[in-house]
This record gives C-alpha cells, sequence and structure tokens, in this order.
C-alpha cells in the first residue's frame, strides 16, 4: 500500500511541476528558471544526503567528484534548459 502511495506522490508532483514551470516561464527567461531550478534541486539534494548519508559521502574520492560534477555540468542543465525552452513556447 505504501508504494501504491508513494508512486501516485510521485505523479502527482512530476504533474504539478510542469504545470508550475509552465506558469513560472510566462515571467522569467528560460535561462533565469533553468538557474532557480538547478539552485534550488542543489541545494534540496545538498541537504538530503548530508542528513542522511552524511558518512557515505565522506568516502566518495575526489576523482568520482569530479567526474560527476563534469558531467551534471553538461549534462543535467542543458536538458533542463530545452525542456524549458519547450514549454515556453
Amino acid at each position: 500500500m505504501l508504494a501504491i502511495a508513494l508512486a501516485v506522490l510521485a505523479a502527482s508532483s512530476w504533474g504539478l511541476s510542469a504545470v508550475l514551470v509552465r506558469r513560472g516561464l510566462r515571467d522569467l527567461s528560460t535561462s533565469a528558471g533553468t538557474l532557480i531550478s538547478l539552485t534550488a534541486g542543489l541545494v534540496y539534494t545538498a541537504l538530503l544526503v548530508a542528513a542522511f548519508q552524511f558518512d557515505a559521502l565522506l568516502q566518495v574520492s575526489w576523482r568520482a567528484t569530479v567526474l560527476f560534477g563534469l558531467i551534471g555540468l553538461l549534462n543535467f542543465p542543458m536538458g533542463r534548459f530545452f525542456n524549458y525552452l519547450d514549454r515556453k513556447s
């Protein structure tokens, strides 16, 4: 039962985010919307990792951190930008 409730919550959140992004991009540029979204997501994720997996976070090597950072800089912001650009039109 918990799995079903969490699945419905995830689907509802996904749909609500699309509506909120579309509404928010009426007043913002695509670049500003992307920057706000990425910053909020980074802070939220960092707080969750620090709260629940702090010991595992300290065991990650610097090389892995740099590689994941580069992949994150190249892939995720571009995908989010193009997604928002499409929603704005």
